[in-house]
């Protein structure tokens, strides 16, 4: 090849080669963007928005409207929105600030906005949107990127607009609350349970009269008094839904009386998956749940499991007068309160002579009784406890029985019969009965055979 030529090819060479370096310089310049550190409002007033718009990370699509200064569901009238929680997301949305501007030729895919993790629309009064998408976290995590229907830049905000907006159903709807009740008198848990307080402050079974643990049913209706709904889980239910929470016919109703007058009704239904149960309050469009250990023991209430262990539920202090009979004997123990000192009285008596004007006299068959020998009688009765609860008729004659009388004029009685060498056997209703131990009947016995006697 002769020298010319390939002075010539050199030279194309190196031209091309400087083409390319200006190419590819230019082709820097194009995509070189232009960041800026500052304050940059993005947001909308919140007196002018007139809707806000999401799809939360379910899918779901939410829109609520503001008509009139109250925010309602777009797609669901009837939805009981909460309007604290709309009021605070319009004003995330008007407080929207970015902190950096990223200008130039700044590609929304390499921010993750291509597509969007998250896009809320920000509707004004005239009805134009704002739509705000935010990307990925920045590098440094000290943030999110966020565009803007509108502005050519892309911008770095402080937090996630996806959080603030990730609401569950509970914190978008207004949740009801239960009635507040205070005076009870009777409580009903579906057929299981019907126990009814009486005069005497004393809980029974409504069907049967039989004497319920007291202090076990006034915890379940506080228990009732206190429950709260944990969880909204849904609005509008259908009929397939209802029988799938187990609300409709097979919902456990739950009723708090006050005299003849319903206090508090709650429907309770079937476990969710967290063991919680499903609720609703009567007449209610929505579904709730409540905490499971919160309902345990009130769905496990019955007669069966609240039968009271005491023979004899009277205090010694409201006691009127109590007759024992046992075989071959029977006395009567009477308490007569003393008649408490009038004002002028009790200014001329000490702390000692007050003290015993609050007491009572006893008497056994008419013979004085010294108080602490009629406590320690009354002690012993009221001692007697059941230890297991049995469906039992009563056989053979009556070992002990003991018939009281309070001060307010309401009775009862327990009657003790053989059963075994370890217990007697005490009817609480026609059906059911308890065993007491035998050597506990049989202390009293003696008790009372000595001080008759004497």
């Amino acid at each position: 090849m002769k020298r010319g030529v390939k002075l010539a090819i050199l030279a194309l060479a190196l031209a091309l080669l400087a083409l390319g370096a200006l190419a590819a310089r230019h082709m820097g310049e194009a995509r070189q963007v232009s960041e800026t550190e500052g304050s940059y409002a993005l947001g909308v007033p919140a007196d002018e928005l007139a809707a806000l718009s999401w799809t939360d990370k379910d899918g779901k699509d939410w829109r609520f409207e503001r008509q009139a200064d109250v925010w309602v569901n777009a797609q669901d009238a009837a939805f009981p929105v909460d309007q604290s929680t709309l009021d605070a997301l319009a004003g995330r949305i008007e407080a929207l600030t970015a902190m950096r501007e990223l200008s130039g030729a700044a590609e929304a895919a390499d921010y993750g906005l291509a597509e969007p993790s998250f896009t809320v629309t920000a509707t004004d009064a005239d009805g134009n949107d704002t739509v705000y998408a935010q990307g990925d976290a920045t590098p440094f995590a000290d943030g999110y990127y966020v565009q803007v229907s509108g502005r050519d830049a892309i911008y770095t905000v402080a937090s996630s607009l996806a959080s603030a907006f990730d609401k569950t159903l509970s914190e978008l709807a207004a949740m009801e609350g239960l009635p507040e009740v205070e005076n009870v008198t009777r409580i009903t848990v579906g057929e299981a349970l019907d126990a009814t307080l009486g005069e005497d402050g004393a809980w029974r079974d409504a069907q049967a009269g039989e004497a319920l643990d007291g202090e076990a049913v006034a915890a379940l209706v506080d228990g009732v008094k206190a429950l709260a709904f944990s969880s909204l889980v849904a609005t509008s239910p259908t009929d397939e839904e209802l029988t799938a929470y187990g609300l409709a016919d097979a919902a456990t109703r739950v009723t708090l009386y006050d005299g003849d007058e319903e206090a508090l009704t709650l429907l309770l239904g079937a476990e969710d998956d967290d063991g919680n149960r499903y609720a609703q309050l009567p007449g209610s469009g929505r579904v709730y749940t409540i905490y499971g250990g919160d309902v345990e023991d009130l769905l496990a209430a019955s007669p069966q499991t609240l039968w009271s262990r005491d023979a004899v539920a009277q205090p010694l202090a409201t006691l009127a007068e109590a007759t024992f009979t046992w075989n071959g004997g029977e006395a009567t123990m009477t308490r007569t309160p003393v008649q408490a000192a009038t004002p002028d009285e009790a200014e001329e008596t000490d702390g000692e002579e007050a003290e015993a004007a609050d007491d009572a006299t006893y008497a056994l068959s008419g013979a004085p009784l010294d108080a602490e020998a009629a406590s320690d009688l009354w002690e012993r009765a009221t001692s007697l406890q059941g230890t297991e609860r049995v469906q039992e008729a009563a056989k053979g004659e009556c070992v002990l029985a003991i018939a009281w009388t309070a001060e307010d004029g309401s009775t009862g009685v327990a009657a003790f019969y053989p059963r075994d060498v370890d217990s007697y056997l005490m009817p609480v209703s026609q059906e059911n009965a308890m065993l007491v131990p035998a050597d506990d009947v049989d202390r009293l016995a003696r008790a009372l055979r000595m001080l008759a006697q004497d």
